[in-house]
């Protein structure tokens, strides 16, 4: 007699037998029976549905051996014991006329689980990451160049690029030195400057990102309808990642059917009770990047569209030249006279020419100092200073350029910076540029 179920199932296998339902009138019991002598009162049941009427029904199955009527019987546990005690005083009694009794007991231990019905569970996200990610497809949005500036890369005369002849040939000269005639740029010329550009472009990035989040969940409470000890416990995996996706736990804007379609979800129970359930999947995300990059240009080609004078004025009075010697308009000797078409004054030349005149020699440390007139007050700030020592441009306080401009008769009010020449400055000192009175000023204009 047993209510062990491998052995019941290593009974029957034995035999060749199968679990069935019998019904014989209104009585339904179960029995084993071969598949072959299976009869229209016969309801084939299969195995777990079988061990549960057994442990529901608290019946036994009863092995009677080989050469009984039936070698298995399916009977209520307490039927079965009395049947038992009956069997054993027929024994006894077999035993006392001297016959050899030959008898085979199955015990059959049952340990009782604790049985759940219900938990309270706590989960928590405890970690989101990516564990793989690479780039799958790129598209340039767009290109543009935001900045352009020409850096000089060494030392080389500047005259040597200026076209003297097409220079002369600008202002209508006929008599000239005549200079190095420069035209279009070939692949043997060189410049001292490269271009150098700022650009930005705008790209699409679409990359694939593996990614998984991990949920930790912990049974915190327990209700259970027995006590003795426990062997195992059933988790209802299923229920758990189900409560797991319909809460707010993983923060995805995705409704819970979404996540367990599209997420690989895999639950692995620890060694200390913890639960740890994994939601993995892959995602696309479309990334707009800009690029800044600073590019490096040589000139290789080019040509020169036309030369114009924008402007012109004398710069320092003529000095009387030595009898015999050609003048040109400028006031210089032709053999000072350089290609590039300027006058070329000795350090004698001007320092007659600063005693003659009383001209200050300016150089560029007085840009940025302020400009104050013959009483002290403030009128502009020196922004520029010309090649030629004898001319400074000043940015004037509002309302001064009007007075400036009328008193010296300098073009319109709508100029910018106004241009003072050095006869009519006064001093300079550390801080400030003087200027002479209006008086002296209007005397030394045009010398």
């Amino acid at each position: 007699m047993s209510t062990d179920r491998e052995t019941i199932r290593e009974w029957a296998d034995e035999h060749g037998t199968i679990p069935v339902r019998h019904q014989e009138g209104d009585a339904e019991g179960y029995r084993f029976v071969r598949e072959s002598e299976m009869g229209e009162t016969h309801e084939r049941v299969d195995w777990d549905e079988f061990f549960t009427q057994i442990d529901e029904g608290d019946y036994v199955v009863i092995h009677h051996g080989e050469g009984a009527d039936e070698t298995f019987e399916v009977t209520g546990r307490r039927d079965a014991l009395t049947r038992m005690d009956l069997e054993r005083e027929e024994m006894e009694e077999r035993l006392l006329e001297g016959e050899t009794v030959r008898s085979e007991i199955t015990e059959t231990t049952v340990v009782e689980r604790v049985i759940v019905e219900h938990a309270t569970v706590e989960s928590e996200l405890i970690d989101t990451e990516i564990v793989d990610q690479q780039v799958v497809d790129v598209d340039l949005l767009r290109r543009e160049c935001t900045d352009c500036e020409l850096v000089d890369d060494r030392g080389v005369d500047e005259q040597d690029l200026f076209d003297t002849n097409r220079y002369f040939e600008s202002i209508g000269a006929t008599d000239y030195a005549t200079g190095e005639p420069m035209g279009a740029l070939g692949p043997g010329d060189e410049l001292p400057y490269h271009a150098e550009l700022d650009v930005k472009e705008a790209w699409a990035v679409t990359r694939e990102i593996d990614e998984r989040l991990t949920v930790e969940s912990r049974i915190v409470e327990e209700d259970v309808t027995e006590t003795d000890t426990v062997e195992d416990r059933d988790i209802d995996i299923e229920g758990l990642q189900q409560t797991i996706v319909e809460s707010d736990i993983l923060d995805v804007d995705m409704s819970a059917d979404e996540v367990m379609t599209e997420y690989d979800v895999e639950t692995d129970m620890n060694e200390d009770e913890t639960i740890l359930t994994y939601f993995d999947r892959q995602r696309l995300v479309e990334d707009e990047v800009v690029d800044r990059r600073r590019l490096r240009a040589d000139v290789v080609e080019g040509e020169l569209l036309g030369m114009e004078t924008i402007h012109s004025e004398d710069v320092a009075e003529t000095t009387p030249q030595e009898e015999g010697v050609e003048t040109t308009t400028a006031g210089a000797t032709e053999a000072d006279t350089s290609e590039t078409g300027t006058v070329a004054t000795s350090d004698a030349e001007v320092e007659a020419d600063v005693a003659e005149t009383g001209a200050i020699t300016l150089t560029d440390d007085e840009i940025g100092k302020t400009v104050v007139d013959s009483t002290g007050d403030e009128v502009g700030m020196v922004t520029d200073v010309d090649d030629s020592g004898r001319m400074m441009y000043i940015d004037p306080e509002p309302g001064i350029a009007e007075r400036i401009r009328a008193a010296l008769d300098w073009g319109s009010s709508d100029d910018d910076d106004l241009p003072i020449e050095s006869q009519q400055i006064e001093r300079i000192t550390d801080e400030a540029v003087e200027l002479k009175g209006a008086d002296e000023m209007e005397g030394s204009v045009g010398r």
